[in-house]
């Protein structure tokens, strides 16, 4: 959007908030559409929910982009809301096990490679002189590819949070890598013995990536494709 001209940001965020729209249209069915303009955005608005849990099969739909509208009919004023990702906390998760009731983190590691992304520093800055301090936590950053690898075979940490470059892959999404220090972590570098730490420890996992996808919860199949490369 920095490299446009207004009018052609004008348009092009109407072009994203139409696709919002049509999402919402198409994945809520029209009891969960009534619930939302009926409740849930009524008790948003009144600070009693903030967060916003969606658990699906399908982990390729864009949920976060999900804008709420509803057209008028019979002379009823149109009904319009946010984008869920801008109006609530929102998550995802796959449909299966649910999440812990709560998770107690004692350890955590940031994974901030030393890239072009300034909001990175400042999440490093959080973890390291806000979070660790203020929880009693441990907080271990790390920048490289290799020392990466090694925690995923070790573990001992119940949260694990990305900020780094994410590269999709248009021919084979499932390969789509994060750029590290000293290179790419990619899917097929995440099986078997090499993330036994991650299967043990089953930490929390956040991902936002620059150029890739922003909300994945929790690891749960040993391997963080798909999901990341969105």
């Amino acid at each position: 959007m920095d490299n446009l001209d207004e009018e052609s940001a004008r348009v092009s965020i109407s072009q994203i908030e139409s696709i919002g729209e049509t999402l919402f249209e198409e994945l809520f069915p029209e009891q969960l559409r009534v619930e939302y303009w009926k409740r849930i955005k009524k008790l948003r608005e009144q600070g009693i929910v903030k967060t916003l849990l969606i658990t699906s099969d399908e982990p390729w739909i864009p949920w976060e982009m999900v804008k709420p509208y509803e057209f008028g009919e019979d002379g009823e004023d149109d009904q319009s809301d946010g984008f869920l990702a801008e109006t609530f906390q929102t998550c995802r998760w796959l449909a299966g096990r649910g999440p812990f009731d709560g998770v107690r983190v004692q350890a955590a590691t940031v994974v901030v490679p030393k890239l072009d992304l300034p909001f990175a520093r400042r999440e490093q800055e959080y973890f390291v002189n806000t979070l660790g301090p203020a929880r009693q936590t441990l907080v271990t950053t790390l920048q490289r590819r290799a020392d990466l690898l090694d925690a995923f075979a070790d573990g001992g940490f119940q949260l694990l949070h990305f900020a780094a470059h994410g590269r999709f892959d248009g021919a084979d999404p499932d390969a789509s890598p994060l750029t590290l220090q000293d290179g790419e972590l990619t899917p097929d570098q995440m099986s078997g013995s090499s993330i036994r730490g991650l299967r043990t420890q089953k930490p929390i996992v956040f991902s936002t990536p620059a150029y890739g996808a922003s909300c994945l919860c929790a690891h749960r199949s040993g391997r963080l494709g798909g999901q990341t490369g969105q």
